[in-house]
């Protein structure tokens, strides 16, 4: 009998619901399971139960308005959704583009850092779209897409959720989910990929191998559903997108400060040559964050810094 070689192979068959003997895998490639959240029992692999499979027909009826949506894709296994659509703007306009997975093993953060993405334990979402805003406003961008996911998650039922500046969703002061947004060649305009990473059902598995206190929406909705999640993450970014598109940032700008997690606190920056020290007093008209160091008003640019409460 032919063995699975690699976990794309393995994934796939999950995804489809299989259960398979231990003795059919590669020894290889066995132990890497575990790290993806696969239950491995005394003679077989498979899914726990609790696991929710992503459902492409489910998701697209329920998406089936949003017309502006060309393709849409969910996979069992990729490098990463964000690196996938990256590497396809290359070649085509990917506004429109949409790539769901269950499971990367290149998943990537702000600042070159990692996205750990268990199997079926978090959502992985990117879109492509184009935006008809000058290059000084898209870094913004990331600052809108956090105010639609606190927006979803609370129509969800979640609660206590804030922003950190400037693509961070927090839950309890702890990360749920993460934003990244890549700007892509285009002739005429702005091409993004808009990656979001939602924990649901990731925390017990990846809170001992991340370097940062993490969330899981399961904490407070444990029966969400991760089909539904991301139907109505998608209708909320590209509604917020197409906003962002024609107004720019000022229309969220009070939204956003107001779950602001570090509004009107005292914050520590860290920057490459110094380390910055005042109250955050929100962010201007093209997001930059506003540090009062008391003799002026700072702006910080995204990708220069990183933020702690000062103290911390």
């Amino acid at each position: 009998m032919a063995k699975f070689i690699n976990l794309q192979q393995i994934f796939l068959a999950l995804s489809r619901g299989a259960v398979i003997q231990i003795n059919e895998i590669a020894a290889d490639v066995l132990h890497e399971l575990t790290y993806y959240g696969i239950q491995i029992l005394e003679k077989t692999v498979s899914l726990p139960e609790e696991v929710e499979l992503l459902d492409k027909s489910f998701i697209e009826d329920s998406i089936s308005q949003l017309h502006w949506i060309k393709r849409f894709e969910v996979e069992s296994f990729v490098e990463s959704t964000n690196t996938t659509l990256v590497n396809r703007a290359l070649e085509q306009s990917i506004d429109g583009h949409v790539l769901t997975a269950e499971a990367q093993f290149g998943g990537r953060g702000r600042r070159g850092r990692s996205w750990m993405s268990p199997f079926a334990r978090n959502l992985a979402i990117s879109i492509g779209m184009k935006l008809h805003r000058s290059a000084g406003e898209i870094g913004s961008f990331s600052l809108v897409v956090g105010v639609a996911v606190v927006d979803v998650l609370r129509e969800a039922g979640v609660q206590e959720l804030s922003l950190k500046w400037p693509n961070d969703v927090l839950l309890g002061r702890r990360k749920v989910c993460g934003i990244l947004i890549e700007l892509v060649p285009s002739e005429k305009s702005f091409e993004v990929v808009i990656g979001v990473g939602v924990n649901i059902g990731a925390q017990p598995l990846i809170s001992g191998a991340v370097d940062q206190e993490v969330a899981d929406v399961y904490e407070q909705v444990p029966d969400m559903s991760r089909n539904k999640l991301a139907a109505s993450l998608l209708k909320k970014i590209v509604q917020y997108g197409r906003e962002f598109s024609t107004s720019g940032f000022l229309p969220f700008r009070n939204r956003w400060e107001q779950l602001n997690e570090f509004q009107g606190r005292e914050v520590s920056i860290s920057m490459p040559k110094e380390t910055i020290l005042g109250k955050c007093v929100g962010v201007n008209e093209v997001g930059c964050l506003l540090v009062d160091e008391g003799s002026c008003v700072r702006e910080i640019y995204a990708g220069e810094v990183s933020l702690r409460g000062a103290g911390k």
